[in-house]
């Protein structure tokens, strides 16, 4: 099943795209602690249903000399949610963030994962 990025500095246009998802449920939503990620996952939660939601500074961007701790944080998240065996998990940070972790990732909005 699959784990969604979602880049909170990204264009973002494609996000009613959830809207047609009606009550589809989630069991796990990890967003960073900045105000972006916390009302982009208000926004969803509007939508969709998220049977835990965690805020985690790990996800949190960190300036240029920092880039390595990032993907190593990024990293450590998917971790945790891949073993938690999940139906669908959704995590918002920054592409930045997203981007350390996979840099032929290149992600401007979200995309979906393999767990």
């Amino acid at each position: 099943m699959p784990i969604v990025l979602i880049a909170v500095d990204g264009i973002n246009k494609n996000l009613r795209e959830f809207e047609d998802m009606h009550n589809n449920v989630f069991d796990i939503l990890i967003e960073s602690s900045d105000p972006q990620s916390k009302a982009i996952g208000d926004k969803l939660a509007e939508h969709l249903v998220f049977v835990k939601r965690i805020s985690n500074y790990l996800l949190d961007e960190i300036d240029d000399d920092g880039e390595e701790e990032m993907a190593y944080n990024m990293g450590a998240v998917l971790s945790s949610v891949r073993s938690l065996n999940v139906q669908r998990g959704m995590i918002i940070t920054s592409k930045k963030v997203i981007n350390s972790w996979d840099p032929h990732t290149n992600m401007n909005e979200w995309d979906a994962i393999s767990m």
